[in-house]
């Protein structure tokens, strides 16, 4: 069987090199859409990443948070971390701005 293979590819040898052609150029466009689709993969996973999602919670009413309110949020899997942060107006008593 291996006899007759070999036999027919040296017999054709055009038809088996045009052959050999169109499945090189086709292999290597599959490889190369293949390897555009990781990398754009990769390219979207880092942006995610680096897209620094956040979120911010205020009170309607003014008042200030207890810390122990956010015991639950640090337990999803969703979030990676969590930055308690105290944005507030103050006023200075006593004392001249320089």
């Amino acid at each position: 069987m291996i006899k007759n293979a070999i036999a027919y590819i040296t017999r054709k040898r055009n038809r088996t090199l045009i052959i050999f052609i169109i499945l090189t150029i086709v292999l290597s466009c599959l490889y190369s859409c293949l390897t555009i689709m990781k990398s754009s993969d990769e390219i979207e996973k880092a942006l995610y990443e680096s897209s620094n999602s956040s979120i911010s919670i205020t009170k309607k009413d003014g008042n200030y948070f207890n810390v122990n309110e956010f015991k639950d949020i640090e337990k999803l899997k969703e979030v990676e971390e969590i930055i308690m942060q105290y944005d507030g107006l103050a006023k200075l008593k006593d004392a001249k701005v320089v």
